[in-house]
């Protein structure tokens, strides 16, 4: 049917598929409806880009445009409309037979998977002498072990901030104190002593099992560790 035939030319993909085995002749670019739309969009597209944005044109069918705005542009609603009065001016003015436009939301961003909890071994208990420091290197990371009235706490081994080994400074009680810039931190929380808005050192979970201190890492707060199997 003439109807039928129409509307399945009119679509890009089809059109190019009729003339790859010369059932139509090739379309010029300037007659393509999609070549068209993105002719108009680029000044606006450019516009979105500059702002942080990103302008993708999805689908062009009977006249009505498919895109979809992605970035800074979706946070603010004053932006969203400003752009998409910028685009519909642009298609009304270099699309012949422009009937309407449809935003699509954006596509959310993959999350990274979370990573499995896991305890890795450190040392022995008798390792790390009550009242003592203890510098180790654990999947990468250098963290300090110090041992506080029986308790042993893991944090990383150095001052936010800085690469300075703690585990060469001195342990009072519960109080750290740093050799190279002299702060002081409880090591059973991590909290800043001589200046309480400053950054905390990161504590991390300690288990203790046979005599193994066991160093958590992405384990949930209080989650207990039931056997030696759950250990890498």
């Amino acid at each position: 049917e003439p109807a039928l035939w129409e509307r399945l030319s009119a679509d890009p993909v089809v059109r190019e598929l009729l003339a790859l085995y010369d059932l139509i002749a090739p379309s010029e670019p300037a007659d393509d409806p999609l070549y068209q739309v993105e002719q108009a969009l680029a000044p606006v597209r450019a516009y979105v880009q500059a702002h942080g944005g990103t302008l993708e044109v999805v689908g062009v069918s009977e006249g009505v445009v498919q895109v979809r705005l992605a970035g800074a542009c979706v946070g603010c609603p004053g932006s969203t409309v400003t752009v998409r009065r910028g685009i519909e001016q642009a298609l009304r003015q270099g699309l012949p037979g422009f009937r309407g436009l449809v935003v699509l939301p954006a596509t959310a961003s993959p999350q990274p998977a979370p990573r499995r909890p896991r305890w890795q071994m450190a040392c022995r208990v008798e390792e790390v002498p009550e009242g003592g420091l203890r510098g180790l290197v654990l999947e990468g990371q250098r963290l300090v072990l110090c041992r506080v009235e029986g308790e042993i706490y893991a944090l990383r081994d150095a001052c936010p901030g800085s690469i300075l080994p703690l585990h060469l400074g001195r342990l009072v009680g519960p109080v750290l104190t740093c050799p190279w810039h002299g702060c002081r931190y409880d090591v059973r929380t991590g909290r800043r002593l001589d200046r309480p808005d400053g950054e905390r050192l990161e504590v991390l979970p300690v288990a203790v099992q046979e005599g193994v201190v066991l160093v958590g890492f992405d384990v949930p707060a209080g989650a207990p560790l039931e056997r030696l199997d759950d250990v890498g």
